[in-house]
């Protein structure tokens, strides 16, 4: 199911999810896809052995439901 009034979920694959997090966060991280409704998720192991989570919001997301969501 895709977000009305926006056609299509992001679409990064995992070496720019891993570029993304390099550049923003500074993590050596390697990413692996996850399973999303309609935006784009990846778990990052990163190379000192923590793991996070790169959520990649949909474009057409309403703003609260993302905040909801980060609560």
């Amino acid at each position: 199911m895709q977000a009305l009034g926006d056609p299509q979920a992001p679409r990064f694959s995992q070496t720019e999810a891993e570029q993304l997090a390099t550049r923003c966060f500074g993590l050596d991280c390697a990413a692996r896809g996850m399973t999303s409704e309609r935006d784009q998720n990846f778990r990052l192991s990163a190379r000192d052995g923590r793991q996070f989570i790169l959520k990649i919001a949909n474009a057409g997301e309403d703003l609260a439901v993302l905040e909801s969501q980060n609560q």
